[in-house]
């Protein structure tokens, strides 16, 4: 999500991405799952979170939030994506 952000907005400093709101679009929902599937997504680590692994039960979880996103969108509402670290 934070290239997302940078992507969109030139702002690449991880502490610029902290409480921000990056609103995404179908497009970037079937990007996201797309990386999932694909293992693109890579666990963080630092001060703020320690060490993480992601579990194969995290990775549903995260595809069926997409799909219920998903729907959001193609009910003309808007889905955002919010880091608070």
């Amino acid at each position: 999500m934070q290239q997302l952000y940078a992507s969109r907005t030139g702002i690449t400093s991880p502490k610029d991405f902290n409480c921000v709101h990056v609103v995404l679009s179908r497009n970037d929902l079937f990007d996201l799952q797309k990386d999932i599937i694909d293992g693109n997504i890579q666990p963080v680590s630092g001060f703020f979170f320690g060490e993480q692994m992601i579990c194969p039960e995290k990775k549903r979880q995260v595809m069926e939030a997409i799909t219920l996103a998903l729907l959001e969108v193609s009910e003309g509402k808007v889905v955002s994506y919010s880091a608070w670290f």
